[in-house]
């Protein structure tokens, strides 16, 4: 008697396994991110923000960090997702730091490579980001701490951002008799960033 060929196909059990795989896996595919397309602005909706339908046909959101002051949405398509809607006046869709007033050592940033100077952190309330330079001595005001925008050192603080009390950095502070500079509100002690 000859041995017994080698099945080709695999047993039932084995198959369906293969077979659930393979849906798994093309399900997998098809739940990525999937380009969004908008034909009006009410159809741009992210939780309760409300956003607007750009001309390119995706859905933008406020962003104080952009010029233009308005951000693509993560399912814009064609290279745009996430990036700023490009400001009339210069046409870039890359800028990550606004031009007007308020920015300086504290202004609003994506990460730390969008501060301005070395060694500072991109720290959020919970809501917004800004720039927040390092220092070594909590103090207030704090002659470590870069002036605001206006030059004003006065109301610039080195303050612990963590429970535990080990890492320092500066803000600009406020109370009920110290205004922000403009663009931000008192969140007191410190000045932060308007939710957009």
């Amino acid at each position: 008697m000859s041995p017994r060929p080698h099945a080709t196909t695999p047993s039932a059990p084995f198959g369906a396994l293969l077979a659930a795989l393979g849906l798994a896996l093309g399900l997998a595919g098809a739940c990525g991110k999937s380009a969004f397309e908008c034909s009006d602005d009410p159809s741009c909706k992210n939780g309760d923000l409300a956003g607007v339908c750009e001309p390119e046909g995706y859905c933008s959101f406020p962003d104080t960090v952009c010029p233009s002051g308005r951000r693509f949405g993560e399912h814009a398509d064609d290279g745009l997702a996430d990036k700023c809607v490009a400001d009339d006046d210069s046409g870039d869709t890359n800028a990550t730091q606004p031009t007007g007033p308020g920015v300086d050592a504290y202004g609003p940033c994506l990460d730390a490579t969008d501060c301005e100077i070395a060694g500072s952190a991109c720290v959020t309330n919970g809501t917004n980001r800004m720039c927040a330079p390092p220092c070594t001595t909590s103090a207030t005001p704090s002659p470590e701490c870069p002036a605001t925008v206006d030059g004003d050192t006065e109301h610039v603080g080195c303050l612990y951002t963590d429970m535990a009390m080990t890492t320092l950095r500066c803000f600009a502070i406020c109370d009920a008799e110290t205004s922000c500079p403009d663009g931000m509100l008192c969140a007191e002690p410190v000045c932060s960033w308007m939710t957009p």
